[in-house]
């Protein structure tokens, strides 16, 4: 990359301000005029937002910053990286004003900011981007797309594990005026300030949407590995590099989690590229700017700190060529102060907080101490537990080969890579007792120094050709086999690898730890019981009370807010059992159930996940619930921040007979597609005793009156009795309708009643047409 600057060009500086101000006036546009009110309404103003925080503001930072001779994706990866800080930075700001945090003052904030970068621009005139081959666009395009190929599917599917429930549970305090909520995290508050700016964005926060940041920024880094590997070494590593850090399970399973590993990676690599820049002639400013990654990115986790000696050392290496060292010092110092001063203030808050004796006896519990820790057989189990045996022992082997060849051939950044990754394998090792899944900080470091051999391989003379087509038989056999050993463990949902590991465990396969898989941690992993049907359930009163279950994780919080948790010496009303645990409660014995009887299950796709105890049977029998059905009645009553309307009402005050009124009903769409479900809103009024206990029928008939899809039961979804409904009283009902996934396209009619099921006589002898449902 050549280092020399390149006088500014006005008609390049034109374009950009065009560029910014017309995406700047698209993303307010969005966020004004789209409701979040249902899927397509979240995820216009999920990418609204995320435009005016993130990549607008991180793309005009970099202009800003003037890096001479950077090409379009290198600046794109700093522009990610800067606009995350960027994004955190404001969103602390405007925590730090007392009160609720309102989605105007985000709105304020983050419009205000991003045009103020622009209007800077007018005095500092960007530098035009290096032009981009098209070897490199093919290359990088590559990378994106097996990063986004093996980070972005289902991320919806999966539940929220306990930390993220922790992470939101905190930004719905900090957004609710709790304005102590970020300083009391155990963590970094990074983390939070994402996941505060998307909860406030939507008024509410799903698994989709709370993850896609993080997981965008997985597929960010894998480019950012690859060019620092291009800066570093050669065009062949940087590709390499990419490609090992993809199909590495460590980086993918916490790409799929609403937790900060994923920026940490991000601005650790960037904070090395940085400083690597500096170290081969570069100008001062990139030294500013690997301080400020290396600095800033503490908000996030403190771990990230540990990247420091690398920095250092490549401080070290340009100061030794620099001419003026005196500002290679004060550019150090000045960028590290800068950083310092506000990541002190934000720990500072955290320390002065009473809930700080609740983060020191976490931290405690997780430090061993040097000389009593060592963790290398944890470690063996959890990299063939995120990636195949295969692919660990194979990354080993040419991380071992590459640290021969750059000590060899390429000693200076060799030695970065190992004073990168050297600090977080002795801690990690050495001192932290239980390091979970913080391996992942030496994976970078590892993809680079894994790449070296390849790279070797790819430019080596073709000589003895059929070795080389051996090797390279070999690692695409290599790669197969990993790839899909991902498949296994992360996609695949039907049935999922991991908790069916007794009855799918491949033989293939093979890990030392054999049948007895570790229990934890588990992040990213698609593992879905269904709990989001139960809390709906809460929200409408259907299910009311106290519970206790067999799973302990803190998550059943967001999904069962609804309803007291209690211990099992308590007599809950209901005892939850899940089939598949996150983390099991001790207390959950098999007699914990006498007394109580089986009343209905969640379904996830046929198979039953949570069984539900109840020391009484509902009205209507044994009931079965489908999980898919209620996913997205959850996302606006359960977490919202303002419940989503129920159905509009599209008939009013239709009498049955002189006992019972449809007040009004409605359906949420009256368009739909086979496979949909239909959320039917009916309230009904009794003006005189019902003497029996009704069914409820909510029927979608073709042209013929023959119904195609049917819902028959007793009203609040077979928990409510007729018999027991007041005159004067109104009484809610919901119901969710499927249809088949071969209902042919047309006009049907939905009809809803009541009948007697002793009779099978309709009450007035009549069916409602409450709605024409076009199915396409």
């Amino acid at each position: 990359m050549a280092l020399t600057s390149i006088p500014p060009q006005p008609s390049h500086h034109r374009r950009l301000l065009l560029i910014a101000t017309a995406l700047w006036m698209a993303a307010l546009i969005l966020l004004f005029i789209t409701p979040a009110t249902n899927h397509l309404g979240l995820w216009a103003r999920w990418g609204a937002i995320m435009l005016l925080a993130w990549w607008l503001p991180g793309a005009l930072l970099v202009a800003h910053w003037r890096l001479p001779a950077v090409d379009l994706p290198t600046a794109g990866v700093f522009a990610a990286g800067l606009g995350v800080l960027w994004m955190v930075f404001l969103l602390l700001l405007v925590h730090w004003w007392p009160g609720p945090i309102a989605q105007w003052q985000l709105i304020l904030a983050y419009a205000g900011g991003a045009a103020a970068l622009g209007i800077g621009l007018f005095w500092r005139n960007p530098l035009p981007l290096a032009p981009t081959s098209a070897i490199t666009w093919a290359w990088v395009l590559v990378l994106l797309v097996l990063g986004a190929a093996l980070r972005l599917p289902g991320l919806s599917y999966h539940e929220f594990h306990a930390d993220e429930v922790v992470v939101l549970t905190r930004a719905r305090e900090a957004l609710l005026g709790e304005d102590d909520a970020l300083a009391r995290h155990t963590k970094g508050p990074g983390e939070l300030a994402i996941a505060t700016v998307v909860y406030r964005t939507l008024d509410t926060a799903n698994e989709g949407a709370a993850r896609l940041p993080f997981a965008l920024s997985s597929v960010v880094t894998i480019l950012a590995v690859a060019l620092a590997g291009r800066s570093l070494f050669s065009t062949p590593a940087g590709i390499w590099a990419g490609v090992l850090l993809a199909v590495n399970g460590f980086a993918l399973g916490l790409s799929r989690i609403a937790q900060y590993q994923p920026i940490v990676m991000l601005l650790s690599v960037l904070a090395i590229l940085a400083a690597w820049e500096f170290a081969r002639g570069g100008p001062i400013r990139w030294l500013a700017l690997a301080a400020t990654c290396g600095v800033w990115g503490v908000l996030f986790h403190y771990e990230l700190a540990l990247v420091w000696p690398a920095l250092l050392l490549a401080a070290w290496f340009g100061w030794q060529r620099a001419p003026d060292r005196k500002r290679v010092l004060l550019a150090l110092l000045g960028a590290s102060a800068l950083g310092g001063i506000v990541v002190a203030a934000v720990y500072l808050r955290a320390f002065l907080n009473p809930y700080f004796a609740t983060t020191q006896s976490y931290l405690d519990t997780r430090m061993g101490g040097l000389g009593q820790t060592f963790n290398l057989a944890f470690f063996a189990e959890m990299a063939t537990f995120y990636n195949s045996t295969y692919f660990a022992a194979g990354l080993l082997l040419l991380v071992a080969l590459g640290l021969f060849i750059g000590w060899r051939s390429q000693l200076r950044g060799t030695l970065l890579l190992i004073g990168w990754f050297l600090p977080y394998l002795f801690v990690y090792l050495l001192v932290v007792e239980f390091p979970g899944t913080h391996f992942y900080t030496i994976m970078p470091s590892w993809s680079l120094l894994a790449a070296l051999p390849l790279a070797v391989l790819s430019t080596a003379p073709p000589r003895q050709r059929s070795l080389r087509y051996s090797i390279w038989g070999g690692l695409a056999l290599w790669f197969a086999v990993s790839v899909y050993y991902l498949y296994l463990v992360f996609f695949r949902q039907n049935p999922e690898y991991v908790v069916n590991y007794e009855q799918e465990r491949s033989p293939f396969y093979w890990a030392f730890y054999g049948e007895n898989i570790p229990d934890k941690p588990r992040f990213g992993l698609p593992i879905q019981e269904g709990w989001g049907a139960l809390g709906v359930l809460a929200e409408w009163n259907y299910l009311t009370g106290s519970y206790a279950s067999n799973e302990y994780s803190r998550h059943l919080r967001w999904y069962l807010g609804g309803l007291e948790r209690v211990d099992f010496d308590a007599q809950p009303d209901f005892i939850f059992v899940a089939k598949h645990l996150q983390e099991p409660d001790p207390a959950f014995q098999d007699d914990r159930l006498d007394g109580y009887q089986r009343i209905g299950e969640v379904q996830v796709r046929g198979e039953a996940r949570i069984a539900i105890w109840s020391q009484e049977m509902l009205p209507g029998g044994y009931v079965i619930y489908d999980a898919a059905q209620f996913a997205d009645i959850f996302d606006g009553l359960v977490p919202a921040l303002h419940a989503w309307p129920d159905p509009p009402a599209l008939v009013h005050d239709i009498t049955l007979d002189d006992r019972i009124t449809l007040v009004q009903a409605g359906v949420d769409s009256v368009h739909s597609s086979p496979g949909r479900t239909l959320h039917v809103y009916l309230v009904w009024e009794v003006q005189q005793p019902l003497n029996h206990d009704y069914k409820l029928f909510v029927h979608l008939a073709d042209a013929t009156g023959q119904p195609v899809a049917q819902w028959d039961g007793m009203p609040g979804q077979n928990t409510a009795q007729t018999s027991q409904w007041r005159p004067g009283q109104t009484h809610e009902d919901h119901v969710l309708l499927a249809i088949p996934e071969t209902a042919a396209p047309g006009d049907y009619t939905l009809r809803v009643g009541l009948y007697d099921p002793a009779s099978g006589e309709r009450l007035g002898d009549r069916a409602v047409d409450v709605a024409q449902i076009t199915v396409k």
